[in-house]
């Protein structure tokens, strides 16, 4: 008599799994917001300025994945599942606080932008060179442009090798 023992392999869908994360989280760390509460949490400085490179809804997106990574679940995808769930079920007054955290946001980029000093360069023979600079082609775009327009190489395969008409019609001897 011999037993066999079969793995049952259980597939969740990314609903389930993304519910089962929403019973875990701490609502009460995601609305009002916990984690990222500040203004100046979603302001990205950049060459051209600062920006805010997001809205609301990624606000509290942004809270959510912290809150799940105490969990230790860092999968995105399951992540802004959860969020469009909560934000979905959020009431108005929840939204508004995000809504209001953007709005402070966006006009704290605005001041910091106004205030920002345009740099000027030191020396304006820099600015000259750098504007004629210009990136050399990369070698991969050179060779693969080779074989877009035809571009054959040389090898000599055709007189160091027989092909395949020569063993046809045979090698040519004169008697």
């Amino acid at each position: 008599m011999s037993f066999r023992l079969c793995h049952i392999q259980q597939v969740f869908s990314i609903q389930e799994i993304a519910d089962t994360l929403i019973s875990r989280l701490d609502r009460d760390k995601i609305f009002p917001p916990f984690y990222y509460n500040q203004p100046i949490d979603f302001i990205v400085p950049t060459q051209q300025g600062h920006i805010v490179k997001s809205n609301c809804f990624f606000f509290c997106c942004k809270n959510v994945k912290e809150e799940a990574n105490r969990f230790g679940n860092g999968n995105m995808r399951i992540i802004l599942k959860a969020s469009g769930i909560l934000w979905r079920n959020a009431t108005n007054g929840e939204k508004e606080i995000y809504e209001d955290l953007y709005n402070e946001a966006k006009n704290l980029c605005i001041q910091m932008n106004s205030n920002a000093p345009a740099q000027q360069p030191a020396n304006p023979a820099i600015v000259v060179a750098q504007t004629q600079m210009q990136a050399p082609v990369p070698l991969y775009e050179m060779v693969s442009n080779m074989y877009n327009t035809g571009f054959a190489f040389n090898t000599m395969e055709s007189i160091e090798f027989p092909t395949i008409l020569d063993e046809v019609n045979g090698p040519s001897t004169q008697f």
